[in-house]
């Protein structure tokens, strides 16, 4: 992901910095991209000299524009780094924080971090040359934090969405899956925001009801030991994976009968384009893919019942699965496809960089 940030080549030269990593060092992963990682803390004077060296890499770097990718900490530091060299900085804005913050809650000094990047917020929102939520439904709520409406743009997510083509290795084979089983994939952090808990009693529920399908998991989290409870449980209805290769996911979508998408972001644009039908919650963004029986599924939020039902009209209906995975495929084809929303990027860069000078 990181070697898309050239937006097709757009631009010549991409530095990408990352100013808490657990130690200092430069990658060049090829000409054109260069990572800096910082090593550094939340400390007020460790964070001062971070930010101080990412005003030296701009300078050496000779670099013309700066996105940071949240509001909050990334944020502040863009707008320091900008104010320094009088260069234009915007804001990509990439998830419903308050909604993320509300059902994952933090306690003691995550808590207070937290408080603070409320703060943050609303003071680079209002100095930010442009603010990009990657979906139309965060619109209002950085309108309503300080973003001046005129300077918010719509920037979808890009997927390189040639990897849903043909596919002469069947997930199966590759990721050494018992054959003859209708899977149920998902993919992502197994976390308390990606409702990691309510996937655990969907598979329970459905195991408990039939045989035929295996739930594929793929990720790793806080929420990984309930998983691996209900796998004990249910050993022939559950494979727990690690993080796999893009390829390899693409694989798993495409052989999906159907997809949790409970709270996604990019799984969700693959699900879709791999044809997969979707099951999404109806909050967030999810409405902008899924429409209800057409594209997909939206179920209440913690609706187990409505998940379990959704997926056994999938598996017992196949045509309309095919049906609905079509349209799926060809929205998100039509919304995400790579190098369509690299022109919208490439637009709005252009803006900034040909704006007045500062």
């Amino acid at each position: 992901m990181i070697l898309e940030r050239d937006e097709g080549g757009f631009f010549e030269r991409v530095v990408t910095v990352h100013p808490l990593a657990p130690m200092a060092r430069t990658i060049d992963l090829n000409e054109t991209h260069r990572v800096y990682e910082l090593g550094g803390s939340l400390s007020p004077f460790r964070l001062w000299r971070t930010f101080q060296e990412a005003v030296r890499i701009a300078k050496d770097e000779r670099v013309n524009l700066v996105r940071a990718t949240d509001a909050y900490l990334m944020g502040l530091m863009a707008w320091w780094v900008a104010r320094a060299q009088r260069i234009p900085f915007c804001i990509s804005v990439h998830a419903d924080y308050g909604k993320r913050f509300a059902l994952a809650p933090a306690s003691g000094r995550q808590a207070w971090l937290r408080r603070v990047a409320t703060m943050i917020s609303p003071f680079v929102l209002r100095r930010a040359d442009m603010v990009l939520p990657i979906r139309e439904s965060l619109v209002p709520s950085l309108v309503a934090a300080g973003a001046p409406a005129p300077r918010v743009r719509v920037i979808p997510h890009g997927v390189d969405l040639s990897l849903f083509g043909a596919h002469p290795v069947t997930a199966a084979q590759e990721l050494n899956l018992p054959e003859g089983k209708r899977i149920v994939s998902f993919v992502g952090r197994l976390t308390a925001d990606n409702y990691a808990g309510d996937i655990a009693s969907v598979i329970a529920r459905v195991a408990r009801r039939r045989s035929d399908v295996l739930f594929v998991i793929v990720g790793e989290g806080p929420g990984e030991p309930l998983l691996r409870t209900v796998q004990s449980e249910f050993p022939e209805a559950v494979r727990l994976l690690p993080f796999q290769s893009r390829e390899r996911v693409a694989q798993l979508r495409l052989q999906s009968a159907a997809s949790l998408c409970l709270m996604a972001g990019f799984s969700l644009i693959e699900a879709c384009a791999a044809g997969s039908p979707p099951i999404a919650y109806d909050v967030e963004w999810h409405r902008e893919l899924v429409e209800d029986g057409v594209t997909g599924y939206l179920v209440k939020e913690h609706d187990i019942d409505g998940v379990v039902a959704a997926i056994e009209r999938l598996l017992d209906r196949p045509a309309e699965r095919a049906a609905m995975g079509a349209r799926a495929r060809a929205l998100a084809f039509e919304r995400h496809e790579l190098t369509a929303t690299s022109r919208i990027k490439q637009a709005c860069y252009t803006a900034l960089l040909n704006g007045p000078a500062r």
